[in-house]
Formats: structure tokens, C-alpha cells, sequence
């Protein structure tokens, strides 16, 4: 629990990309257009060969989506 709670920040330049889509777009869409742009923040870890690396990206997405939402 502490470990996910660690990672529940999200960049301040995710504010553009939100501005950037259009007020009345679908939810979900807006989320997979934003887990998208995650990548762009943490790509030091995108070896999906590493077992440590998909664990440290789970363990991100987890803790970021309810700041998102």
C-alpha cells in the first residue's frame, strides 16, 4: 500500500494535455488519451522484458488513476 501511495502524483504538464481535449469528450476517453501520455513521463522503465520494470509501471498506473479520474 505505501509503495502505491508513493507514486500518486501526476506531472503538472498533464493540465496542457487535458486542456488540450474537448470539454465534452467521452470519460474513458479522455483516461486512455491520458494513460497514453504517461508513457511520455516514464519511459525510464518501458523494458517489457524486465520483471521490475512492468512491476514499477503497474504499480504507477495503479496509484495514478484516482488522481486522474
Amino acid at each position: 500500500v505505501a509503495v502505491v501511495k508513493n507514486h500518486t502524483m501526476v506531472h503538472e504538464q498533464l493540465k496542457t494535455f487535458f486542456n488540450g481535449l474537448r470539454r465534452d469528450a467521452h470519460p474513458m476517453a479522455v483516461m486512455c488519451g491520458v494513460v497514453g501520455a504517461l508513457s511520455a513521463f516514464y519511459h525510464d522503465c518501458l523494458d517489457i522484458n524486465n520483471p521490475q520494470h512492468r512491476e514499477i509501471c503497474a504499480v504507477r498506473l495503479v496509484a495514478k488513476m484516482p488522481t486522474l479520474a
